[in-house]
């Protein structure tokens, strides 16, 4: 299985891309975190860095410009983030509400949950392979 996924360099692209990224954010809402101590501002407002940077990522590095119009492209990539979105900010209420963990971890585990929602929403509805 490993190979299989290795052989799917978009897969890889889009995974070495989102781990800066992720980096990116993590920081983000870290330091908006200690500023305001408001998990659910900072898991939001890094999370819309995030999908501008993962945006122009994807466009310029993993899969190239879409067969849509770049502002339909920018938009259906934040409506696929919303729901993004809606899972972070989920898997963040039960990591800190209820398992009572630090933020912090509660945002990493958010990030692993809505990398594979985005990631095949966009290779198959977004960046598709032109027919």
């Amino acid at each position: 299985m490993v190979k299989k996924v290795l052989k799917n360099k978009r897969l890889v692209k889009y995974f070495v891309a989102a781990v800066i990224i992720v980096f990116i954010e993590l920081a983000v809402f870290q330091i908006l975190y200690l500023v305001t101590e408001d998990s659910y501002f900072s898991t939001t407002a890094s999370f819309i860095f995030a999908v501008i940077l993962n945006w122009v990522a994807s466009r310029l590095f993993v899969f190239g410009a879409s067969v849509h119009h770049p502002l339909r492209e920018f938009l259906m990539v934040f409506i696929a983030s919303i729901v993004g979105l809606g899972i972070q900010l989920g898997v963040v209420y039960v990591s800190v509400s209820v398992l009572l963990l630090y933020p912090l971890i509660g945002k990493v585990l958010s990030i692993f949950f809505s990398f594979f929602w985005n990631y095949l929403f966009r290779s198959k509805i977004i960046y598709r392979e032109k027919v």
